[in-house]
């Protein structure tokens, strides 16, 4: 409840101010192309499943991160410590094995699939920053990523029946995308090159779950970017 109410402020806060009059003045503005890798940190809370005479086992294994992971973005700089920014995130992918084993007394049905998650969105960001030095300053990110996870499963299901020895293999392939709107946070530090560009090195944290299959995961993006005031 008070993550979502947590939420609901922070998405009214950086809705107001992204509204044409509050971007009216700023003293400058810059845009960015970053690239990266991500890391993944996966909670699978999927229990083993009773149904009468029925036993659902489910298993996971061989969670990695993989793609090429970017961010685009453009910043309204309204005072030398504080940003605005919006961007678009592609925090590439996750991929998993997921075995679901369902046990009867007459039949046994092994599902064994890969699995691909994808997140990516429109992100709104209030962005602190503090010159250590010269050519040196660091940043705080926080704000909130709107977007969707596009996820899709291929793999295959073995039935046997255990009383008559009949085996049966049948694939499948699987695709769908659901919304995402939460809070997204970063740190970074950035080194002038000269009066215009800069190079940006930044990690994105960003969680989210799969309620129901009762997955949650954890992201990190790092990135080196070039970033160019005007």
């Amino acid at each position: 409840m008070k993550n979502k109410l947590l939420n609901m402020l922070l998405r009214f806060f950086l809705i107001v101010l992204f509204t044409p009059s509050a971007l009216a003045f700023p003293i400058e503005k810059y845009a960015g192309l970053a690239f990266g890798i991500t890391s993944t940190e996966a909670d699978f809370n999927d229990q083993v499943r009773e149904f009468g005479n029925t036993r659902e086992v489910p298993s996971y294994t061989n969670v990695d991160s993989s793609s090429n992971p970017f961010q685009i973005y453009f910043g309204f700089r309204f005072h030398p410590y504080y940003s605005a920014e919006i961007s678009y995130i592609d925090y590439g992918s996750i991929n998993f094995e997921k075995t679901l084993i369902n046990e009867s007394t007459t039949d046994s049905v092994t599902t064994r699939a890969s699995n691909t998650l994808s997140v990516s969105g429109i992100s709104l960001s209030h962005v602190l920053t503090y010159p250590l030095l010269d050519s040196l300053i660091l940043q705080g990110k926080l704000g909130y990523l709107i977007g969707s996870i596009s996820s899709t499963s291929d793999g295959t299901i073995n039935t046997v029946n255990t009383s008559e020895g009949r085996e049966q293999n049948t694939s499948f392939f699987n695709s769908s995308s659901s919304s995402l709107d939460t809070i997204q946070l970063a740190v970074g530090a950035l080194y002038r090159v000269n009066a215009n560009w800069l190079v940006r090195l930044q990690v994105n944290q960003l969680d989210f779950e799969i309620e129901s299959q009762n997955e949650e995961y954890m992201q990190w993006f790092t990135s080196l970017s070039a970033e160019y005031e005007f």
